[in-house]
């Protein structure tokens, strides 16, 4: 194999790792973005003095049927 060639088969797995190194920061930056909103979500939960309304473009026989009007939550938290 010609050094060409094995320097650019070099660059190019290098530039792999670096860009697989790279979508797994991002990942973990969207998995702690996603936990840090879960969290917030469930602070608005407790403090909301929540009003319930039956969200119509939900299906009908779902338990996350009821949205609070001020905080657009579900009334059922393991739904949010």
């Amino acid at each position: 194999m010609s050094e060409n060639k094995q320097s650019k088969r070099t660059y190019i797995l290098n530039y792999i790792k670096q860009m697989q190194t790279e979508i797994n920061e991002c990942n973990n930056k969207i998995c702690a973005l996603k936990k840090e909103i879960s969290n917030q979500k469930s602070i608005l939960f407790d403090i909301c003095p929540h009003e319930w309304y039956i969200d119509r473009d939900d299906c009908w026989d779902s338990i996350c049927n009821k949205r609070c009007k001020f905080c657009q939550l579900w009334s059922n938290p393991n739904c949010n």
